[in-house]
């Protein structure tokens, strides 16, 4: 078994490698090598700082995130998987030891990744790694019951996103992050409503997936039926269920919006902290 980092291996390879080692897990991870492509520049992986075992061929692999957060360097786990024929050796593990020093190399402070509630097995992995639990999050999908537009929305495409946090109540995960909103591309869209020429309501959605990536209401402008507006503007111009991941399970108000206005909860996840 050999350990190297990623940046020489061939999208169809790593592609072929993570389609193998998701293959039977809880929520469908099956991607294309252009899928895959969008997902490393979305989610700021970058293959020189990520790490696969080698054993005739790739059989595992953890994917790296890297970023700037709130001025810290921060290293995201955006995969781990270890293909079928190989588990039971301790990949994980090993890996990340080998990504330790990288880490270390590019003065990186945090280490995060997010798991399954229900993965207790990767879970108490992570927690001898010395990860420790952060948050829960709350995943949700569906179809709007009440499709009605209560108010005006339009394309705010362009605006300064970074102001718009200003409503938020909690940070977004980090595929939801803004450095993800921009390099996500044409494959996101973003919408608004204003009050007086200013965004007092706005999300930025995923067209392809359809998959919300933050939604947030101005404080003073709350329970107007905009957040459910915003939602129906996205689902009558894709017909599509909506998906919203990642929801903060201390929000009791977005976590009961989102159910009041028709969407599942599908799964939960923690999200797991490491200070290097």
């Amino acid at each position: 078994m050999e350990f190297h980092r990623l940046h020489h291996t061939t999208i169809p390879e790593l592609t072929d490698a993570f389609n193998k080692a998701f293959e039977n897990y809880e929520v469908s991870m099956q991607l294309t090598p252009e899928m895959m492509q969008d997902k490393l520049k979305a989610e700021r992986i970058d293959l020189e700082k990520s790490i696969g075992a080698y054993d005739d061929g790739l059989v595992g692999f953890i994917l790296f995130g890297y970023d700037d957060v709130n001025g810290k360097k921060v290293m995201w786990d955006g995969g781990t998987g270890v293909i079928a024929s190989h588990r039971g050796q301790k990949l994980t593990e090993r890996m990340f030891e080998q990504a330790l020093p990288i880490a270390a190399q590019n003065d990186v402070q945090q280490m995060l990744l997010e798991v399954l509630v229900n993965n207790t097995v990767a879970e108490k992995i992570y927690e001898k790694l010395g990860f420790k639990i952060v948050r829960k999050l709350h995943c949700y999908k569906g179809i709007p019951t009440d499709t009605t537009l209560h108010h005006h929305v339009e394309d705010i495409t362009g605006c300064d996103i970074d102001a718009l946090t200003e409503h938020h109540d909690w940070t977004p995960t980090w595929q939801h992050m803004n450095s993800g909103v921009r390099n996500s591309g044409n494959a996101i869209k973003s919408i608004g409503i204003k009050t007086n020429g200013s965004i007092v309501a706005y999300t930025h959605y995923n067209t392809v997936k359809n998959r919300i990536l933050q939604l947030a209401v101005d404080r003073g402008h709350r329970r107007k039926k905009m957040g459910a507006t915003l939602i129906n503007h996205i689902y009558a111009n894709s017909t599509r269920p909506i998906m919203a991941i990642n929801i903060d399970a201390n929000d009791e108000v977005m976590n009961s919006f989102l159910k009041s206005i028709g969407l599942q909860h599908f799964i939960s996840q923690y999200e797991m902290s490491m200070d290097i």
